[in-house]
């Protein structure tokens, strides 16, 4: 009696509702005028953010094991050296390092420029670095011209004073002693020829810079400055500046997080305005083609732009963004959104062709649960991403929810209101709509479908054989670098960078001594376990230097004696042992961390890159180097603490947690959608069956990625969910109209009326599909490559739900009906 009542109430409220619509049209459509007024203005607000380390982990990247004999076996965390732990994880270890992150924002900004009251003009955020390059590098007149352009680049503002080798102190035999010397022993304000010369002599003779802050054939020297949020105007003005280096025949190459941040900003800002310029384009063909009339093309289109400043309203009035993984978010709500517009379209002309003389608000109510049953899925889908752990996923779940659910409130209220002020189609336009080529091709569908469903459910048996053969073979790609044009010169200046120098972000290998044995490093046999560790790490090809007191002790021991290796006498490891507690007081944090004073504890900073791919680190070459890192840590000293850090850490935990992320979204909206069909169904099996083309479009989606070499990353590992959100849209539609004729022709076949649901809502749901596919076919045209690869995927995915509603998901409902009258025979039987 309860449940009656509450339908009747719900009934009474949806009619009155529908009435003051159809009755208060202008006003209707003059609310929502004025609200879009207020949400443009608050969308002024909103914000570009192209940061990609405010992606990664924070406080995290640290791998902990044993040395010596059971050295892969992990432990717990332990008690480190609160400073190192703060470096590490903050990834500044060495402002004047190079090997800083580009892309992490330190704890603290360094100031720039502090005012007498103590305010902060440019705080520092990221690096920017300069690497100058020439055969003929070290001479007096390039070092003075090198110089020069570095003092005009040291006087802006938002830049600090550079760092670089010439910083340095090197080893160098004194008569028979061992001396430390400036690597630039340089005694006036400019170079000389011979202080050149020495320069060069010095850099050749130090094996640690290269690979390091020496390019590793000696021609090129890298100079780190510390940076604040730059854009690209001052990007180019630090060009500029530079030019006069360029002009003198050198080879300059700038990188660092400034210079990736600027480029980034550059392709997504391009993207933004011609992405959705493109989707508006298509939305507009598709809707003409799909009806031939200018106002079924214009006031859909108008409800996607609403819909659209809305969504970027309240975006801004919650603090969120516009980042690197929901930029796509305005093409998601346009062609999404698309699709509730064709459903009442569809639902009115239909009506129309039928004879029946209603208006546009009795055809939205009749499509009213369809909508409904849409919109919740697909926003569904999408928030199944706020389980994530990657904050840019969260925000994309969270900005595509908010845009979905105006599209579908738009579409029950401003659509019917609009149209309900306008003449009614026209009957050329009816005929074209029932007679068309889309009517001939539903009409195929649903005659062939029926007919041929045995061979339909084989074709989706050999569809799952060939998904699970695949699907643990799609790689993960966090690779930044990766994610620009291959046509662009900044991938290539990049390669070239990362070969020269090493990449920018090295792994840190923190050993420390059993119960604090002061002194413990500075034993022959023990400095000589780690010598050995790193010997066989350099052997990879993927790592090109390694940075580490004994490093030093080796690079002593040659200068001494012309062979490299640990010396057998103490003395001569307690003399260097000094002399680097000498050079890091120097030289500040730029050796920082290499030794303890008390020798309990050291450090060695690996330069790595991808040897394959000739490229700055990727997830295949930190996988490399980690194992490598890991399987060695048996000729460490027994006993040692180790912990392996670093932004190569912090990446690969990165790649992880995508991985996870998109295998626990997905799993989670396949299970959600299933309560939402089970609620709406009362009944499980229709539940179970709805699913079907969602598992059908996403197996269809892996294989594509395993034919085509397209991988994970940012933006395509949230595809899945999406997809379940949005495919099921076609599929719910298919049930509920088949629910409904069921109820109300008992007496036909479920084969006639299965092929009858599907000539009834093949043209909606094929338009819808089209529709949504060809608006996100265009972030294809992209310039930023997880973009693409998003638009492409969606695409093949919702496409591939929409021939599965179509093909496979008939098929299992005349399988799932054989059993059901089988069944009952054989109860029939029994009794």
């Amino acid at each position: 009696m309860w449940n009656k009542k509450t339908q009747s109430l719900n009934l009474f409220l949806m009619d009155r509702f529908f009435r003051f619509i159809e009755k208060h049209s202008k006003l209707v459509v003059l609310i929502i005028v004025i609200l879009t007024v207020f949400f443009a203005f608050m969308a002024t607000g909103l914000k570009l953010n192209t940061s990609y380390g405010a992606f990664l982990p924070r406080g995290e990247g640290f791998n902990y094991y044993h040395g010596g004999i059971d050295g892969q076996v992990p432990f717990g965390p332990y008690e480190e050296d609160p400073r190192f732990l703060e470096d590490s994880a903050d990834e500044s270890v060495a402002e004047e390092d190079v090997s800083t992150s580009e892309n992490k924002e330190p704890a603290e900004p360094s100031p720039s420029s502090v005012n007498p009251d103590g305010s902060v003009d440019y705080p520092y955020w990221t690096n920017y670095l300069v690497m100058v390059e020439s055969d003929n590098l070290y001479t007096a007149g390039n070092l003075n011209l090198i110089d020069e352009c570095l003092a005009k680049l040291s006087a802006r503002r938002e830049l600090s004073t550079p760092s670089s080798a010439l910083d340095f102190i090197t080893l160098e035999k004194v008569g028979s002693r061992l001396g430390i010397v400036p690597i630039a022993d340089k005694a006036g304000d400019t170079w000389t020829e011979d202080e050149a010369e020495t320069l060069k002599r010095h850099i050749e003779n130090d094996p640690i810079l290269k690979y390091y802050i020496i390019g590793g054939n000696g021609n090129s020297i890298l100079y780190s400055f510390s940076v604040s949020n730059v854009g690209q105007a001052e990007l180019d003005e630090f060009d500029e500046i530079l030019q006069p280096l360029k002009d003198a025949g050198l080879s300059v190459y700038t990188n660092g997080g400034s210079v990736i941040n600027a480029k980034v900003f550059e392709y997504l800002n391009k993207d933004l305005k011609v992405l959705v310029t493109l989707c508006l384009i298509v939305i507009l063909i598709v809707y003409y083609l799909c009806f031939r009339s200018k106002r079924s093309v214009l006031i859909p289109m108008s409800l996607s732009l609403i819909a659209l400043i809305w969504t970027f309203g309240t975006m801004a009035a919650f603090g969120l963004e516009l980042t690197i993984i929901n930029v796509v978010t305005p093409c998601m709500v346009i062609t999404l959104g698309s699709a509730y517009s064709i459903h009442v379209l569809s639902e009115y002309y239909s009506d129309y062709q039928k004879g029946y003389k209603v208006t546009a608000v009795q055809s939205t109510r009749k499509i009213l649960r369809t909508i409904v049953l849409a919109c919740v899925t697909t926003i569904l889908g999408f928030l199944c991403l706020v389980i994530s752990e990657t904050d840019g996923l969260k925000e994309f779940g969270y900005s595509v929810s908010i845009g979905i659910g105006y599209c579908a409130i738009l579409a029950c209220i401003y659509l019917p209101a609009v149209l309900n002020i306008t003449p009614p189609p026209k009957p050329k336009q009816i005929k074209n709509y029932s007679q068309g080529f889309m009517a001939k091709l539903v009409g195929f569908l649903s005659t062939n479908i029926v007919k041929y469903w045995k061979l339909l459910l084989v074709v989706f048996c050999i569809l799952a054989v060939a998904f699970f053969a695949v699907k643990d073979k799609i790689p993960m790609d966090s690779n930044y670098m990766s994610y620009f044009p291959k046509s662009d010169p900044f991938g290539e200046e990049s390669r070239h960078f990362a070969s020269e120098m090493g990449g920018t972000n090295p792994f840190w290998v923190r050993i420390e001594v059993p119960k604090s044995e002061k002194g413990f490093f500075l034993e022959r046999d023990n400095l000589a376990k780690v010598y050995d560790y790193q010997q066989a790490i350099v052997q990879s090809p993927d790592v090109l230097q390694i940075v580490s007191f004994p490093s030093y002790v080796s690079f002593a021991q040659k200068v001494m004696t012309g062979e490299a290796g640990i010396p057998e006498s103490r003395g001569m490891i307690n003399m260097l042992s000094r002399m680097l507690l000498i050079m890091q007081r120097q030289m500040g944090s730029a050796l920082s961390y290499i030794m303890d004073e008390d020798a309990t504890g050291m450090s060695l900073m690996i330069q790595h890159w991808d040897s394959e791919e000739k490229d700055l680190m990727t997830v295949s070459s930190i996988d490399r180097v980690n194992d490598l890192l890991v399987e060695n840590l048996n000729l460490l000293p027994e006993g040692t603490k180790v912990t392996i850090s670093g932004e190569p850490i912090v990446n690969l935990i990165f790649s992880e947690r995508l991985f996870s992320d998109q295998q626990k979204s997905t799993i989670l909206s396949i299970l959600v959608v299933f309560l939402v069909a089970l609620i709406a169904f009362k009944s499980a099996v229709r539940g179970a069956i709805v699913i079907i083309p969602v598992l059908s479009g996403i197996m269809i989606n892996y294989i594509f990625m395993f034919l085509s070499g397209i991988p994970f990353d940012m933006v395509t590992v949230s595809f899945s969910s999406i997809a379940i959100g949005c495919g099921v849209d076609d599929a719910i539609h298919f049930m509920i109209r088949y629910i409904r004729k069921r109820r109300t022709m008992l007496d036909r076949p479920y084969t006639e009326l299965i092929s009858e649901t599907i000539r009834e809502t093949g043209r909606p749901i094929i338009l819808t599909t089209v529709s949504i596919v060809f608006g996100m076919m265009m972030l294809s045209f992209g310039s930023y490559t997880p973009i693409r690869y998003f638009g492409l995927l969606m695409s093949v995915t919702l496409f591939g739900c929409m021939c599965s509603t179509l093909i496979f998901m008939p098929p299992f409902m005349i399988l799932l009906n054989k059993f059901i009258m089988r069944h009952d025979k054989k109860m029939a039987k029994s009794e």
